[in-house]
């Protein structure tokens, strides 16, 4: 669990019973500051993170006027193509503008790592962590963030492999710095932008004898682009249309990577976290991809942003993640027939604020076409009909349905968390569980593209052919 005041809240803990909590100190506030040191009295486990997300956010920010600018071009190049580019396919003036601005994001990157490392590590040392999130070079983050994918770039692969082989060589150095107790739950993060460089990753990490590792997945899942290729061991894989990056790029980093640890090693890694991956579909074939290390975890804010913005994680009939308007159109329809959560923090919520079913029933009479953010809002028609599902202004209201949705996502995670360790004895009960995971997600979702997606994902975790 990233760490909160909500999130370290009496009833959440009593509910949930975390295992462990993460904090960036380097971004926290004196009051979570002061939760960590409460986080080690109650003897949880404590990751301390380091903070490079928020850090990559901030040169984003700066950057990203010139980033749409060139983004602009290449798609006015690619309409010409009638296909997203290849490698070495953009005009010259069009890549030497994309390589300028790499190199910027690269040495601003670097600069900022330079001076503030020895400062972060010292922040992170000072709230007792039992498991540290370790070096990194943020650069194939920032690209990715900034839309500047490896085809427009005119790099290698030898010139990503490395940057993970710096990495991993300070790792190896830094890890032997460490107090004792820390040094072997020491996690240094790995970057990656497709399946190659991942595999490539994987194996100069397994070099350096790094057996505890972290990947940063949120740029990855913040992507919300589509491609219409990849490519796999320096093949290139036609798709026949359009797929999301965030699921494609989550599945070819974390296959990529096992892929190179084991054929390097001779086995899986021991341990691996995964920054930012909280997407209840991904969990699951991230973990196939992963067999064999037996400690995967897992952090991520989206649990807590998607409450706020009005977005639900169910885990039956499938992985998904509902918006709360389809939710209560679907109510109010009589499509479903009632608020039937099982989550401790959906009862306790709707003891208190019951849904009322007929004003809903009443609302859908009138022949509306949609559920609409206004009709959530103070006003609207369905405010008042379903309280959790509503969108109030502020007040003790608006923070027991934040608290609640938010519980109600962790409480979710949870579950997929549970049904992913009881069906992880042998590996072809696992590939049976996210095998039945990706057939319901198939006939749930809205969304056939989202399907074709997260097909091939599973093809690829579950090593079939391509």
């Amino acid at each position: 669990m990233n760490l909160r005041s909500e999130t370290f809240d009496d009833s959440f803990r009593k509910w949930l019973k975390p295992y462990a909590y993460l904090l960036a100190p380097n971004r926290a506030s004196r009051a979570e500051l002061e939760l960590a040191r409460n986080v080690r009295r109650s003897r949880y486990q404590l990751y301390a993170d380091n903070g490079n997300f928020a850090l990559i956010g901030q040169i984003v920010k700066k950057y990203a006027p010139d980033a749409s600018t060139l983004l602009q071009a290449v798609r006015k190049e690619e309409k010409k193509l009638r296909r997203q580019a290849r490698y070495g396919e953009l005009s010259k003036p069009l890549a030497a503008g994309i390589v300028e601005l790499a190199g910027k994001a690269q040495s601003e990157a670097r600069e900022n790592r330079e001076k503030g490392e020895a400062a972060l590590k010292k922040q992170q040392l000072e709230i007792g962590p039992t498991r540290m999130i370790g070096v990194e070079d943020t650069t194939m983050a920032l690209w990715l963030s900034l839309n500047l994918e490896p085809e427009y770039l005119p790099y290698t692969r030898n010139d990503y492999r490395r940057i993970n082989e710096v990495v991993a060589l300070r790792a190896a150095a830094e890890r032997k710095a460490l107090p004792a107790e820390l040094a072997g739950s020491y996690y240094p993060v790995a970057s990656a932008l497709s399946y190659d460089t991942a595999y490539d990753a994987g194996q100069v990490f397994a070099e350096q004898g790094l057996e505890r590792v972290s990947m940063g997945f949120g740029a990855y899942m913040a992507d919300d682009h589509y491609t219409d290729h990849v490519i796999i061991r320096d093949r290139l894989i036609e798709l026949k249309g359009l797929m999301p990056n965030r699921y494609l790029r989550t599945a070819l980093a974390a296959k990529g990577f096992w892929d190179g640890y084991r054929k390097k090693a001779g086995r899986p890694p021991e341990a691996f976290h995964f920054l930012g991956l909280g997407a209840p579909i991904m969990v699951g074939l991230v973990a196939l991809s992963s067999w064999g290390t037996t400690e995967l975890t897992f952090d991520a804010t989206s649990p807590i942003k998607d409450a706020v913005e009005g977005t639900l994680y169910v885990s039956k009939p499938a992985y998904l993640k509902i918006r709360t308007q389809k939710a209560a159109l679907r109510l109010a329809s009589g499509k479903g027939k009632s608020w039937d959560c099982p989550c401790p923090f959906c009862r306790a919520f709707v003891k208190k604020q019951p849904f009322d079913y007929e004003m809903g029933s009443a609302w859908f009479k009138a022949k509306p076409a949609d559920a609409k953010a206004a009709d959530l809002a103070p006003g609207g028609g369905l405010y008042g009909a379903y309280p959790l599902l509503s969108e109030p202004k502020g007040g003790e209201l608006r923070k027991a349905v934040t608290f609640a949705r938010m519980g109600h996502n962790h409480w979710a995670l949870q579950e997929i968390m549970a049904g992913l360790k009881k069906n992880s004895t042998s590996l072809a009960k696992l590939k049976r569980h996210i095998e039945g995971v990706v057939s319901a997600y198939e006939a749930n979702t809205a969304s056939k593209t989202f399907a074709r997606a997260i097909r091939f994902a599973f093809k690829l975790a579950a090593g079939e052919k391509i």
